[in-house]
């Protein structure tokens, strides 16, 4: 994690209320950009569900919600980055270890993994 950020240049003041204003989930993803923010969220919110969810404005179809699982997942998932996030066991995983992952979550049939699968999803509609 990088340790400073331009974020990290503001006058403490303002820092807090802009803190003021994030739910933990978002204050979850501020925290993973920066060692001291990950230390500001903890104090504060402690440890967060991945299944813990957040509304997001809407642009033509109105809020939505989305879990922190699905916020890191779309991150985690970039280039470089270098991790994938498994269904399988709610975790980011190496490439290799998803792989096998998804071999053993399709491997006893297609009815009992897709119900795996859409029980956990990351993303609803509200």
């Amino acid at each position: 994690m990088p340790e400073l950020s331009l974020f990290a240049e503001f006058p403490p003041e303002i820092r807090n209320q802009i803190r003021q204003y994030l739910d933990p989930t978002s204050s979850t993803a501020l925290g993973l950009t920066c060692r001291h923010f990950y230390r500001d969220h903890r104090r504060r919110y402690g440890k967060v569900p991945l299944h813990s969810m957040v509304q997001m404005p809407g642009g033509g179809g109105g809020p939505w919600q989305i879990s922190l699982a699905g916020l890191l997942k779309h991150w985690m998932g970039k280039p470089g980055v270098g991790l994938k996030f498994s269904t399988y066991n709610m975790l980011y995983v190496s490439k290799e270890r998803w792989e096998e992952l998804e071999e053993l979550m399709w491997s006893d049939g297609w009815e009992s993994s897709w119900l795996h699968c859409t029980s956990r999803s990351g993303v609803r509609e509200t």
